[in-house]
């Protein structure tokens, strides 16, 4: 059951994704609590945040109206991998695969075309950047994979006509492009190979394009197993790669429209694994996660750090200095003056100045996005 609350003061407001760090503390969470029916957001918008309690397995979507700072609750008693798609929020139950979505006004229910079965089970998925589409592979009993794309409503659904690899490696989606043009995918994926440390690795990327029916296997793939990203357009494609055996990282960078590259090139940091890459989109900027090998020794501490790539410059540089807590860059805001970044392990929200180096915590919980409420 859903409730109508005051939004928690821990929560982002729409105003810190324009510039304006509000910092408070979280008092009376359930206060002034009454039912999601007693009155309707004024605003047309809601910002969408997760809590999540690892130990027990269960979590809070809250629904914010900015206007009046009044939430929508939807407790979860078993999720993860939540994830802004359209209109809702799409997540995974872990203990039996099946997929949920949770509405605005406190709805939940199963999703109805994205679904697990005994024969097929959803394993990853992506979003395109607006959110309004979706792409999502499934592995049936046998390991062969299936990929789909559809709107984020489920028009448009279609199987991609994908060639399977043979298991146990498998398909993995790696990007979408706004308007469902073009479809990014993993063809040799090993889910099990953990070889990038606590990072997601993309062994041969290629392409699918919708608006012919046509694959293109990208420039220099396969490439090592490394992170990806491309722009929300599908103009320029990015990827890590070994520096030397063990990092650090080149950035390189592939214009899709013309096939030139150029390689932004490594610092001198030994930090063996890396990932989470993002782009903002204008294929100007980049950030991803570092990481140093696990502890050796008892009391070594695994280390993490956030690299900035100027792509315009052709430069890269430390902006997060080494730590014990794993940041992963979420997307750039406020023109690319900034950078939204998650505490993995809190699921707190930061703001990372990108002048200054300014690391600001927003929220308590996961931003995940903003939804437009239907006219």
């Amino acid at each position: 059951m859903s409730r109508r609350t005051t939004a928690p003061a821990a929560l982002l407001s729409r105003t810190v994704l324009r510039g304006v760090v509000l910092l408070a503390l979280i008092a009376g969470l359930w206060a002034a609590a009454i039912p999601s029916q007693a009155q309707e957001p004024i605003a047309p918008w809601v910002d969408v945040f997760v809590r999540r309690d690892p130990a027990l397995g269960t979590a809070q979507i809250y629904f914010v109206d900015a206007l009046t700072g009044l939430s929508t609750v939807v407790p979860v008693d078993n999720g993860d991998e939540f994830t802004l798609v359209g209109g809702y929020v799409m997540y995974r139950k872990p203990q039996n695969g099946v997929i949920m979505r949770a509405y605005p006004d406190g709805r939940i229910e199963p999703h109805p075309f994205i679904q697990s079965s005994a024969d097929r089970r959803v394993t990853e998925w992506v979003t395109s950047p607006d959110a309004r589409s979706i792409a999502w592979v499934q592995v049936d009993a046998n390991g062969v994979s299936h990929a789909s794309i559809a709107q984020s409503g489920g028009g448009s659904l279609r199987e991609i006509p994908i060639e399977s690899p043979a298991p146990p490696t498998e398909i993995a989606p790696v990007a979408l492009t706004d308007g469902m043009t073009r479809f990014y995918f993993d063809a040799a994926y090993d889910p099990g190979a953990g070889t990038n440390g606590p990072y997601a690795a993309y062994t041969e990327v290629h392409e699918y394009n919708l608006a012919n029916a046509a694959f293109r296997t990208l420039a220099e793939e396969p490439g090592c197993a490394c992170a990806a990203a491309v722009t929300p357009d599908g103009a320029l494609f990015v990827r890590l790669e070994l520096a030397q055996a063990a990092g650090p990282y080149n950035v390189r960078v592939f214009d899709l429209r013309s096939d030139l590259s150029y390689t932004i090139t490594a610092p001198g940091l030994p930090y063996p694994y890396a990932g989470s890459l993002v782009v903002n989109a204008a294929g100007t900027l980049a950030a991803y996660s570092i990481a140093s090998a696990p502890p050796a020794e008892e009391g070594d501490v695994q280390q993490y750090a956030l690299m900035f790539v100027d792509i315009a410059a052709q430069q890269q540089v430390l902006i997060l200095p080494p730590g014990t807590t794993d940041f992963r860059a979420v997307r750039f805001i406020d023109d690319g003056s900034a950078l939204l970044v998650i505490d993995t392990g809190t699921g707190s929200t930061y703001k990372l100045n990108l002048n200054n180096g300014e690391l600001v915590r927003v929220s308590d919980f996961t931003y995940l996005g903003t939804i437009t409420l239907p006219a």
